[in-house]
């Protein structure tokens, strides 16, 4: 099937730039200096932080601890299944000339990730049957349809009445009216016993015998309507899975995904579990039930598949499905909702403050050791010391603060998947419009980029990490969008959005924290992009 990229009408053009292929080296030097490390959720906003593992792996920086949420808990788990900074590089470009070469100990079946592949708009294959008969479509194809069909008469069987009348009719036309009109009465009691196998009353198909039991008739006609009519109408069908799984997306992709990188690396013979990694992990999610985050770390959870809970991590609340049962918590599956961490804690740095002692092996765990944070802005764009390449997509300034316009953004892509299921018309601008007309659509879309503790962030962080060497790492990543899942299949944009990520931890980590830096010679790490 082929695959369908989305056409934005408000990317900008960039300056032609000449990028040398580098070939990954095969000797890493041993890291001087470990840090613990917390990567905030974006989506794939969260292609910055490719830079920012190869500038700290330059500076033979390592990890103690590592924390994340949503597209955060993706980075945190490659690098803590042992992923270097340049096969993330590579397994994250989705195009024929990657900055970084091939990696030769990538196993042969692993190929770059492409984001748009994330995005599985379920088949009507998919959607399972027990959804479909939730519709109200399906219940009216079941009831109201079919019981109009009964309804219909059938003039092929004539009632006694009128057979009797055909009858009288023809006599008056043998023996005249004046003599039948003596005889109309008589006749007529005689007739009644002999076309007694008639009925009183003109017969619909849902007197006949045939009809008797139409339950089966019933359910197999709406199945196979159903199933018409969601093949022709995608949105119909995006819908469904919005309004009775809780998301536009599965999902299964993504978990899938995710479960092979890390079978690939770590080698366990099975699902990954926490316990297998190389080093201490910590993941958030949101649980609906409880109204409560969850935290699934090495400590609380050693035995849990590390794809599953980052599955549920980055499970935005409408976009992809929430996942249902938790058979962690419990000796028994229950039916929790877990969702995206982000509505809980999006930037979990708390968890390497002594709140979150009780997710870490106590050995693992050094109040003295510093704590790097990275997060992503939208909102804030790349000072212009640094010469970087300029965003993707034009930028809006009204209302503040300034902003790629969302909906620019999230159309194209969905017309793009729509077309690549087969389900899109072939009128592009019609399959627009329609989007543009689902006011749901632009509503959950809109509230994608919210971050909730962005406000007070600031300060925030000031308390939590006060009189702790604490390393803010912020990317500056104002004209690029988190929706853009085609960011990573284009050379110039996954460069662009990786040397923001590389840029912002280089000065941030030569800023003094407690009279000292942790990269000491900022100048001896020129921008690779």
């Amino acid at each position: 099937m082929p695959n369908f990229r989305p056409v934005f009408t408000n990317r900008l053009v960039r300056p032609v730039r000449t990028k040398p292929t580098l070939t990954l080296s095969p000797n890493v030097m041993a890291p001087t200096r470990h840090v613990d490390v917390v990567f905030e959720g974006g989506a794939t906003l969260g292609a910055a932080y490719i830079g920012s593992l190869n500038l700290m792996e330059r500076a033979r920086i390592g990890f103690s601890r590592i924390a994340g949420n949503s597209a955060g808990a993706i980075t945190a788990v490659l690098v803590g299944a042992g992923y270097r900074a340049a096969e993330v590089e590579w397994l994250m470009s989705n195009v024929s000339n990657p900055r970084v070469a091939r990696p030769a100990n990538l196993q042969p079946s692993l190929q770059p990730i492409d984001f748009m592949d994330l995005l599985d708009i379920p088949r009507v294959s998919q959607i399972s049957q027990q959804t479909m008969r939730k519709t109200q479509l399906w219940k009216a194809l079941k009831g109201s349809v079919v019981d109009q069909v009964l309804r219909t008469p059938v003039p092929i069987i004539r009632t006694r009445t009128q057979m009797t009348n055909d009858i009288m009719s023809g006599l008056v036309n043998v023996i005249g009216s004046r003599v039948a009109a003596t005889f109309d009465r008589p006749l007529r009691d005689m007739l009644a016993p002999i076309l007694q196998f008639l009925p009183t009353t003109t017969p619909r198909l849902s007197d006949l015998s045939l009809f008797d039991e139409t339950a089966g008739l019933r359910t197999a006609f709406a199945d196979s309507a159903w199933q018409l009519i969601a093949t022709n109408f995608p949105l119909f069908l995006m819908s469904t899975n919005f309004l009775h799984e809780g998301g536009v997306f599965e999902g299964e992709k993504f978990r899938t995904t995710i479960d092979g990188l890390l079978r690939a690396r770590v080698g366990s013979g099975g699902p990954v579990q926490f316990r297998d990694l190389n080093v201490p992990m910590a993941i958030i999610a949101y649980d609906f039930g409880t109204k409560a985050r969850v935290i699934y770390s090495t400590v609380t959870h050693p035995t849990m598949e590390v794809a599953e809970a980052v599955r549920r991590s980055m499970s935005i609340p409408l976009l992809w499905q929430p996942r249902k049962r938790d058979p962690f918590n419990s000796g028994n599956a229950s039916t929790e909702t877990i969702v995206d961490g982000g509505l809980a804690s999006n930037f979990p740095i708390w968890l390497f403050t002594a709140v979150g002692d009780e997710y870490w092996p106590p050995a693992s765990i050094d109040p003295s050791r510093p704590t790097i944070g990275l997060s992503l802005d939208e909102t804030k764009a790349a000072p212009l010391n640094w010469n970087a390449s300029s965003g993707k997509f034009a930028i809006r300034n009204h209302p503040s603060p300034p902003h790629v316009d969302f909906w620019t953004v999230v159309r194209p892509v969905l017309v793009a998947k729509l077309k690549e299921a087969g389900l899109a018309v072939p009128n592009e601008a019609s399959i627009s419009a329609e989007l543009d007309d689902l006011t749901y659509l632009k509503v959950i879309f809109g509230a994608f980029g919210a971050d909730k503790e962005q406000i007070m962030r600031k300060e925030i962080v000031t308390q939590l990490m006060s009189g702790k060497e604490f390393y803010d790492v912020v990317i500056p990543v104002l004209g690029f969008h988190g929706f853009d899942f085609s960011v990573n299949s284009d050379r110039d944009d996954i460069d662009a959005i990786a040397e923001r990520g590389f840029l912002a931890a280089r000065d941030a980590l030569s800023k003094r924290v407690g009279g000292q830096a942790i990269l000491q010679n900022p100048g001896g790490f020129p921008s690779p992009y």
